[in-house]
């Protein structure tokens, strides 16, 4: 495992503590997240790779799959925890009924319940 995977786990690991109020083992978040996104769309976990993007958790409202992720540019990791004390997480959401609209963006997530999925 190569340091910048390292960075962005620990990094998703801080999220999830913040917006859950707990530990989880961010590997198998990940592997978990990969399985669905491949089983809905393989070119997301393609598009992932090929950007450098690390999943580790999703929510699925129909018509959005809304994939939580972490990039490699850790100038962005100090906005990102601002954002999860505010139940912000960035995430790329893909449209399950327009996949051309698809795009990542900020999402509100329920912090409230401390809850991602």
């Amino acid at each position: 495992m190569n340091s910048t995977i390292i960075k962005q786990m620990e990094q998703a690991r801080k999220i999830i503590k913040v917006i859950t109020g707990n530990n989880y083992r961010v590997q198998k978040l990940e592997k978990d997240t990969r399985k669905v996104v491949r089983s809905i769309n393989p070119e997301i976990e393609e598009k992932f790779d090929k950007l450098n993007v690390l999943p580790y958790g999703y929510i699925l409202t129909f018509p959005f799959l809304n994939i939580f992720v972490i990039t490699n540019n850790e100038e962005e990791y100090q906005m990102d925890m601002s954002d999860a004390e505010n139940g912000i997480v960035l995430s790329y959401v893909y449209n399950l009924s327009n996949p051309e609209l698809s795009e990542f963006g900020s999402v509100q997530v329920d912090k409230k319940f401390n809850r991602i999925f």
